[in-house]
């Protein structure tokens, strides 16, 4: 797999992994009536508080999820 543009990722909610200056993250495409369109790390939906909006990110590539291996 090939990292590809940002501008060709994906909005309808679909994980991926996008690249930032070195950092890797699982995110997606966040869009909510009357809230910011961003895009949003998964693992702020998951870390606990329940309250934190997490920063913004900025992500320059992205590519998709690698299929799982097969098998339990």
């Amino acid at each position: 797999m090939k990292w590809l543009p940002i501008e060709t990722a994906p909005k309808d909610g679909t994980n991926f992994l996008a690249f930032e200056n070195g950092d890797v993250y699982q995110c997606y495409w966040m869009s909510e009536e009357g809230l910011t369109q961003r895009w949003r790390p998964l693992a702020l939906d998951y870390h606990g508080c329940g309250c934190c909006g997490g920063s913004d990110i900025h992500p320059s590539r992205w590519m998709p999820l690698p299929e799982p291996p097969e098998g339990k």
